[in-house]
């Protein structure tokens, strides 16, 4: 499974979302990385998915959520994800 979130560096929340992120990375299998918005990854990314607002997660390349999760709806959303032994 593979896990995107997009970022800016500017973006307070975008701080919070990847310590939620980073956190459920290190508890399930996931090919997890953090785009930045201003690198030509993120930009590519966020004009395909037609984004306006960060923090964006994509999962196998479908937009699944904007903004925050906790981490229990983080968890939720990767469940599909073997946990790591």
């Amino acid at each position: 499974m593979k896990v995107q979130l997009l970022v800016s560096e500017s973006c307070a929340p975008c701080d919070q979302a990847e310590k939620v992120w980073r956190q459920v990375a290190a508890e399930r299998a996931l090919d997890f990385s953090v785009v930045d918005l201003a690198g030509p990854e993120g930009r590519t990314l966020a004009d395909r998915l037609r984004l306006r607002t960060i923090p964006a997660l994509v999962i196998d390349g479908r937009l699944i959520a904007i903004g925050v999760q906790s981490p229990e709806e983080a968890r939720a959303l990767v469940t599909r994800a073997p946990t790591r032994s």
